[in-house]
């Protein structure tokens, strides 16, 4: 009999252990629902419209009703139950289903649960240092509000009185550069101006060839004898002399001379013509000799052609002779 109470009392047990953990797996996953879900892919609009719209409905009545905390929700194990009493009861007998067991004692009730919730609470908020509402803490943190209220009011107080005297704040060089400026004389001149290191810098001028050199001296040489014998005359050959000798003496090339420079610019331009003549006689030179080479290379190629093909004709030839006889023959043996 004792043993027949402790296989009793182990089935028992293990029996909560199963109703539990069936528990713990959310119904969906394996109970069928009482109706399939219509597609609304293949309904009409306005029937579209009706099926979402009613689903809904469903949706916010299930959601209600599984966050109610007084009504009791149906476990896993009770909707088996109950699908499998269904098809009983319509035949008029009543199954025997045994009563389900908790796990662990009674369900707590509603109130059981406020009051852990309660603790919990409490616990958490003298965790944080929250429960001195309306005590020190209260004033403390209501005197540091009121103390940084007072601050920004007391920035917005300097800011303002700031934007009214700008002038005072100004740092001495925007002061100086604000200020008006000092009336400039009357017949002062400014010889130069420094507009910094960038605009010191001179453009390197390119350098004059010699046929605009030779027109600039055919000018100047025109300019002179149309003022030949006058007084301007004098002065303009003076100053062009003393200026080429300060040229010449600071080591330049002085190059106003008509008659050189024409003889210069035919000189080079038969130099040009000499170098484009022998230019191209190379570049003829160098197509004769790239034409001999190709046709010597076609020479080689044609010659290795024929003797790779004389090679094969002796092979053949030594191939179709036999012992004992000279070779092929145009007449009979016996001939």
């Amino acid at each position: 009999m004792a043993l027949l109470d402790a296989f009793r009392s182990q089935v028992e047990s293990h029996a909560r252990f199963f109703d539990h953990l069936v528990e713990l797996v959310p119904a969906k996953h394996y109970i069928e629902r009482e109706e399939p879900p219509a597609n609304l892919k293949y309904l009409r609009k306005d029937a579209r419209a009706n099926e979402k719209r009613r689903l809904r409905e469903v949706g916010k009545q299930r959601k209600r009703a599984r966050l109610d905390p007084d009504a009791a929700q149906p476990t896993a194990l009770d909707l088996q139950r109950q699908q499998a009493a269904a098809p009983a009861a319509e035949h008029g007998s009543a199954p025997a289903v045994a009563a389900r067991l908790p796990l662990g004692g009674a369900a707590p009730s509603v109130e059981e649960l406020r009051q852990r919730l309660h603790k919990r609470i409490v616990a958490m908020r003298q965790g944080r240092h929250a429960d001195d509402i309306g005590g020190a803490g209260a004033a403390a943190a209501a005197g540091g509000k009121a103390s940084q209220v007072q601050a920004a009011r007391e920035w917005r107080r300097q800011a303002a009185s700031k934007r009214k005297r700008p002038e005072a704040d100004a740092p001495p060089v925007l002061a100086a550069a604000q200020a008006p400026a000092a009336p400039v004389a009357a017949g002062l001149r400014f010889s130069r101006v420094d507009l910094g290191p960038d605009a010191t810098k001179k453009r390197r001028r390119k350098k004059a060839g010699k046929a605009e050199l030779l027109e600039a001296a055919q000018q100047k040489q025109e300019q002179r004898q149309a003022l030949e014998g006058t007084v301007e005359g004098r002065v303009l050959a003076e100053e062009e002399g003393w200026k080429s000798a300060m040229a010449r003496a600071s080591g330049q090339r002085v190059l106003d001379d008509p008659k050189r420079l024409s003889r210069s610019l035919k000189k080079e331009a038969k130099l040009k013509a000499k170098k484009a003549q022998a230019w191209g006689e190379r570049q003829a030179h160098q197509r004769k000799e790239q034409a001999a080479k190709q046709a010597k290379r076609t020479d080689n190629l044609a010659s290795r052609a024929q003797a790779k093909l004389a090679r094969r004709k002796d092979k053949r030839e030594k191939k179709l002779m036999r012992a004992g006889f000279e070779g092929r023959r145009d007449t009979f043996i016996n001939a």
